[in-house]
């Protein structure tokens, strides 16, 4: 378990958040899979956490490093396919849970066939932590603190 992600070995720190990311990106997936996106969409503008901060509560700058590694890892073993999106809700509910302020982004980019291909990633002041996959590629909508 010490190699979630190839080349990187977990901390213990990182190794104890296990736990909770396998419970929230199966929350985050059963949400994606069977809630109407303009309802939990809705739900993000009225409950994020706004405001952006350098200080963190609780040591929580740490985490902003740490839930992102463990996130992404169990992502790619999961039995479903943990898109952008399941991503960026289970490290926002992780964030939330640690009042870290943050914002889930939502872009789109039209493919090769000219159809609109979306993608989520989730930011905590300027670093983006989760989806940073080609994300030059996508046009910004509208992030929800």
């Amino acid at each position: 378990m010490r190699r979630l992600i190839p080349g990187h070995n977990l901390s213990k720190e990182e190794i104890n958040l296990i736990p909770e990311a396998i419970f929230w990106l199966i929350v985050a997936r059963l949400k994606v899979s069977f809630v109407p996106s303009g309802r939990w969409i809705e739900y993000f503008g009225r409950t994020g956490i706004k405001g952006q901060s350098s200080v963190f509560p609780n040591g929580a700058e740490l985490k902003i490093h740490e839930i992102p590694i463990v996130v992404r890892g169990l992502s790619l073993r999961m039995p479903w396919q943990s898109t952008c999106m399941v991503e960026s809700l289970a490290t926002h509910y992780m964030l939330q849970k640690r009042k870290v302020p943050h914002k889930i982004h939502f872009g789109v980019k039209k493919d090769a066939k000219n159809k609109l291909e979306a993608h989520a990633w989730l930011s905590v002041g300027d670093l983006v932590i989760i989806g940073l996959e080609n994300l030059d590629e996508f046009i910004e909508l509208r992030p929800i603190t």
